[in-house]
């Protein structure tokens, strides 16, 4: 797909976050969609989660003092240990995300703006393997707004949902973006579906910590007055966000 050659100011800042890059924010704040409310079952999950974590710990703790195994730097229950602390560290980051108060930046895109930021980014996600990213009929009149760090973690998040995903247990070859315009809820806007060319069974989180990343993403889009959701065509699945058009 052919996208502008010179990189505008929204495109080069959602490449520039997905490089890791501080990125400036020249437009004022602006506070888009509805308050967050918190999901009752993403709590349920979050207290299950935190169990799960804790008992691990104790069960580690235990082990380490019954003196059943050799306590050095380099023994299994030193590794787990870490292992889990580790694993236990990136889950709260997470979770911390998802109660956190967000205030918006944000800037006006056009579609093929949003396009080569978005083929920027799964590039970045992809590690090397094979990116498509598709744009038809989406042209500079169409245009929405967006803050480019909260959208690029959005975005993140579903690109590793799908890379995760997986068809009778084998690996996914590539990730594939699809952005066309769209209506919801007899509101315009623009679509970005996100999938896989191997096909995925399944994308949408039921258990685990997956579930409040998922949650993070689906705040963070519907902040911006979109949706974040999975679709289901011909047996494979895929995550599709959607944002209004500029007004």
């Amino acid at each position: 797909m052919r996208v502008a050659n010179a990189p505008l100011q929204g495109s080069s800042a959602l490449a520039q976050r997905a490089r890791g890059e501080t990125i400036a924010h020249p437009a004022p704040p602006q506070a888009l969609g509805e308050l967050i409310r918190v999901d009752e079952r993403v709590l349920d999950d979050l207290s299950h989660e935190l169990g799960n974590f804790f008992h691990k710990l104790y069960y580690w703790s235990d082990y380490i003092k019954s003196g059943a195994d050799d306590l050095g730097p380099d023994s299994s229950a030193s590794h787990m240990l870490d292992r889990t602390i580790h694993h236990l560290e990136d889950f709260l980051k997470v979770a911390m995300e998802y109660f956190q108060p967000v205030r918006l930046t944000c800037i006006q895109m056009t579609g093929p703006e949003l396009a080569g930021a978005v083929e920027a980014l799964l590039r970045a996600e992809a590690e090397g393997e094979r990116t498509e990213v598709s744009a038809a009929e989406i042209g500079r009149d169409t245009a929405v707004m967006l803050d480019p760090r909260i959208f690029s973690d959005a975005l993140r998040i579903v690109v590793r949902q799908v890379r995760s995903a997986s068809q009778s247990g084998a690996p996914l070859f590539g990730v594939r973006a699809r952005l066309r315009r769209a209506e919801r809820t007899q509101k315009g806007g623009l679509e970005i579906e996100i999938d896989s060319p191997a096909g995925v069974a399944g994308v949408a989180p039921r258990k685990g910590s997956h579930v409040l990343e998922w949650a993070v993403a689906k705040k963070f889009i519907e902040m911006h007055g979109g949706e974040l959701f999975s679709r289901e065509q011909h047996g494979t699945a895929g995550c599709v966000l959607f944002l209004p058009l500029c007004s």
